[in-house]
């Protein structure tokens, strides 16, 4: 079983008043093994970040489907992460209480002790 199976993704857009659906990609079928590095290049506007979305459970597909270490994916999960292109912080904060705000939404019954010890983990790395 693969790491990451994409099953005949395809994604439509819906129709804009007086115009048709639009289709994005059709029957898009990859397999990923655990390991492996792989990108995505295309020009503006193909469908991978939709693609990516698709995968992230941030969307769904029209068609198809997508399994990671055997589980389908129907919406999003802590075992996957997205760093959008235009990502944000909040400017008046530190970079501490920033990652803080991401932690507790993650996992509201943490004690705050718990919460400050994993984010001052992971920022001491950077």
């Amino acid at each position: 079983m693969s790491y990451l199976e994409i099953d005949h993704v395809t994604k439509f857009f819906p129709a804009t008043e007086g115009g048709s659906e639009v289709c994005v990609f059709r029957e898009v079928s990859f397999k990923i093994e655990q390991g492996e590095f792989v990108t995505m290049v295309g020009h503006s506007g193909c469908g991978k970040s939709t693609l990516l979305n698709i995968i992230a459970g941030l969307e769904r597909p029209s068609a198809g489907g997508v399994v990671l270490e055997g589980r389908e994916i129907r919406r999003p999960g802590m075992d996957r992460m997205v760093v959008f292109q235009n990502f944000s912080l909040m400017p008046w904060m530190t970079v501490f209480d920033n990652v803080r705000l991401a932690v507790r939404a993650a996992h509201p019954d943490w004690h705050r002790s718990a919460v400050n010890q994993f984010v001052q983990r992971y920022v001491d790395m950077v």
